[in-house]
């Protein structure tokens, strides 16, 4: 049912019905396609670099908007980073976190933005 407003002009007073507003789904970037990695599957790295853990975490599915790990690279090791594999986040943090990529999803989902996965541990380097 679409949004009807309605104006009185007698008493200055805004009338609106009630109704279903509905937003559009924004469709999310993923890591793949803003890095243009190739590791994702039937990607054209995949059989140089093997497929990459953000493509194939099932656990990270829909985590910060995304499919699989694709909003949540930052938190797996085995993507890239620099055009070679990384490993954990404690030891790419630096890296991960002024990464253009992580700011965006950073700045896109605002309040909802995970940082890690659920109940992942988080042990910085010595």
């Amino acid at each position: 049912m679409p949004v009807v407003f309605g104006y009185n002009h007698s008493s200055w007073t805004l009338l609106l019905t009630k109704a279903e507003v509905t937003m559009p789904r924004v469709r999310k970037t993923h890591c793949w396609e803003v890095k243009n990695c190739g590791r994702e599957r039937g990607g054209s790295r995949e059989s140089e670099l093997g497929v990459c853990p953000a493509s194939t975490c099932k656990e990270c599915d829909k985590i910060n908007g995304g499919k699989m790990g694709g909003r949540l690279c930052w938190a797996l090791a085995g993507t890239l980073c620099g055009n070679r594999v990384a490993g954990t986040f404690a030891q790419k943090k630096a890296s991960c976190t002024s990464c253009e990529f992580f700011k965006l999803v950073k700045e896109e989902e605002r309040e909802r933005f995970l940082l890690l996965q659920p109940g992942q541990p988080y042990k910085p380097r010595e």
